[in-house]
This record gives C-alpha cells, structure tokens and sequence, in this order.
C-alpha cells in the first residue's frame, strides 16, 4: 500500500524521497534495476523540468558531460582508468512529477526525484535515508 504525504508541506527529505519512490516505482528485489509505474514518459534535457534537473545532477557530479544522439551522458572513470559513459535517464509523470537517474561506475546509482518543483537526491539508491534537497 503506498502513503501519502503532503509533499507541498513535507520537511523531511527522507520521507519525501522514499514516498516518491514507492509511488513511481514497481517493486523490485534488486536496487539496480528500476522498472517505473505506468504514466511516465521520456522527459526531454529540453525543456524546463529536464534542465532543472540536468543542473541538479551538474552541482552534485563534478564530471564532464557529454551529448551523443541527443541523450547526456557523465564521463566517470572506472577502477581500470577507462572512460565510462553513464547515461541519464529522465522521466516527468502525472502530476508535475519528475524521475531521473545514472549509474555513477561504483556500484551505486544517483535518484533525482521531484513534484512540483520540489526535488531530492539520493547520491546511493541502495540507502533510504540518504536524501537531501536540492534545487
């Protein structure tokens, strides 16, 4: 069952981002793979939400973007000095709701979450009191 929260009014990051992650993603029994609720379409780095968020991920990553076919990847390095690209995936569903996330190379993956132009970041999925504001 999922709960509900004011998310206008919330002041705990953890609340907020754990509550919107029930509420945009089906169960799983692993944190690497995230399968979204119906109502969710591909959100372009475009518009105003998506270069919200892009800016978001800009402050918390300090690594060098690059465009290929119109989809932003994070150059990271891997454990063997080797560029890997992670690529952002970016989502807006009913509601003025907002998911995106990149894997960051270490095992762990980067959640942006947000409704109505309040946001969180969770910089390891794999925790559920890990979130902060920002934006």
């Amino acid at each position: 069952m999922l709960k509900i929260i004011n998310t206008e009014t919330e002041t705990s990051p953890n609340v907020f981002g754990e509550t919107l992650r029930d509420a945009f993603f089906e169960e799983s029994t692993s944190y690497v793979h995230f399968t979204l609720r119906p109502g969710f379409s591909d959100l372009s780095k475009d518009t105003q939400s998506g270069k919200k968020i892009l800016a978001i991920l800009g402050l918390i990553i300090d690594v060098p973007v690059e465009i290929i076919d119109d989809d932003v990847y994070w150059k990271n390095m891997n454990s063997n000095n080797s560029v890997l690209l992670s690529k952002t995936r970016m989502y807006s569903g009913p509601l003025d709701t907002y998911v995106a996330w990149l894997w960051d190379g270490s095992g762990t993956g980067t959640l942006v979450l947000g409704e109505k132009g309040r946001f969180v970041i969770n910089t390891d999925c794999r925790l559920d009191n890990n979130w902060r504001w920002c934006g």
